[in-house]
């Protein structure tokens, strides 16, 4: 008969012969030292053969042995391996890195998406609505330069919108730069509405109800760019987004 015995290293199962017993023995997987148990002998039987004394009774008797742990199946050559194995002992794999990724997704992904990127998506929809009313605007005027610039930008807003939509960190950045270059240009264009509103020509020409609405257009947008950044900055959003 031969003797089980598991690596403690790396946990192969190994048989010895009967003679090796109380040694160590070398594993061939890891190069571990093994130890050998010692095969029990049976306790002889009482003369009577029916009672038993519960003086004699080895209580650890069923706790001899290896414990059977978790196995799993490595991703990578799909062999059976222990659940906490840090790196897999026939490939190779570190199955430490899906782990936590795994991990990271599960504690991202939560209940639905967060209030913050649910804001920065109603955001995007809102530019998409005033590109949309920028073209028709300059339609109308026959601009139609004015109107490619719009449907240019009403892409890039979509684009950002899906993005959004499906979780990709791209799109919170592409966002974030977006808004930083449009508060940019918004302050601009106020400063100069401001400055040409001085202006005698420039009064004849526009009504001041006309330039009192534009001003209120160019801090509507700024309002809006400085909310997606707040809601993008937040940790929930980056998370969420974060892939």
């Amino acid at each position: 008969m031969s003797i089980s015995c598991e690596c403690p290293e790396c946990g192969k199962r190994l048989k010895a012969a009967d003679s090796a017993a109380g040694k160590k023995a070398k594993c061939p997987d890891c190069g571990g030292a093994v130890p050998i148990p010692v095969r029990k002998k049976p306790k002889p039987e009482s003369a009577d053969g029916g009672d038993f004394d519960l003086q004699n009774l080895d209580i650890d008797a069923g706790m001899a042995g290896p414990v059977e742990e978790e196995q799993v199946a490595c991703a990578m050559c799909g062999e059976m391996v222990k659940a906490t194995a840090s790196r897999c002992r026939y490939c190779g794999e570190n199955l430490e890195a899906p782990r936590r990724k795994t991990g990271k997704r599960s504690s991202s992904s939560g209940p639905g998406m967060p209030v913050p990127v649910v804001i920065a998506f109603i955001v995007e929809c809102l530019f998409i609505g005033l590109n949309g009313l920028g073209i028709v605007g300059n339609l109308m005027q026959s601009n139609i330069p004015g109107a490619g610039g719009s449907l240019v930008r009403m892409g890039i807003e979509v684009s950002i919108a899906a993005g959004l939509w499906q979780r990709k960190s791209s799109a919170r950045m592409s966002a974030l730069v977006l808004d930083g270059i449009g508060i940019v240009l918004m302050l601009v264009c106020g400063g100069f509405l401001l400055a040409m509103g001085q202006q005698p020509q420039f009064k004849a020409q526009i009504p001041q109800e006309m330039g009192a609405i534009l001003v209120v257009i160019l801090a509507g947008q700024i309002v809006l760019y400085i909310t997606e950044i707040v809601a993008l900055m937040t940790g929930s959003a980056q998370e969420y987004l974060d892939q």
